[in-house]
């Protein structure tokens, strides 16, 4: 029953939501730090507010993926380690993965940090490579590869959480991430 209302599964996808992020902060009790480390993260973000009319602007946001989290979940009924391994990961032939919970039985923590093998990284890039395919086996349909993979009208390096071209600077207030943020372009524009 606000503004909120007006924004789409897609503008989430898009990092197009209008939702503001908030500002990094060390300071335990700020709603950055308990993305990252606090508990019941799911509800955190879904008490953010918006910040501008969705669909104005780009910006990279981990509200959007986490709410994306909540979506998932309570669409399909299954937990986000369940629905992963069991749609994509398993065809795949990935290994070990880890995913941080924000309490023990709790919700993923997907704004940040699946540990696995560089391998299983690889595995995910030859799938969007390959149209969602993997060998004869489709994993993901390549309708949505062929969306998730499309220049976005407002950032056309990125996709649906997908990055198809140079990185769009980020808003980041730290200054010591931005000390140490790679500035130099990858070595190939279709990297």
């Amino acid at each position: 029953n606000d503004a909120r209302a007006a924004i789409t599964i897609r503008d989430l996808l898009a990092n197009v939501s209008g939702l503001a992020e908030p500002p990094f902060s060390e300071k335990p009790w700020s709603a950055a730090y308990r993305m990252f480390m606090g508990s019941h993260i799911d509800r955190l973000v879904l008490g953010v507010p918006a910040a501008e009319p969705p669909r104005t602007r780009y910006v990279f946001n981990h509200v959007n993926s986490q709410i994306l989290h909540v979506i998932l979940t309570r669409a399909t009924g299954k937990t986000y380690v369940e629905f992963i391994r069991d749609r994509m990961w398993a065809p795949l032939g990935n290994g070990a993965a880890q995913v941080r919970l924000d309490r023990e039985g709790g919700s993923a923590r997907v704004i940040c940090c699946m540990q696995t093998q560089p391998r299983s990284w690889a595995r995910i890039a030859q799938m969007l490579l390959d149209g969602g395919k993997v060998g004869d086996t489709q994993v993901l349909s390549a309708d949505w590869i062929a969306q998730a993979t499309t220049p976005g009208a407002l950032n056309p390096n990125a996709g649906f959480h997908v990055q198809i071209g140079q990185p769009a600077p980020r808003r980041n207030t730290n200054a010591r991430a931005q000390q140490t943020r790679a500035t130099e372009p990858f070595a190939a524009p279709d990297v």
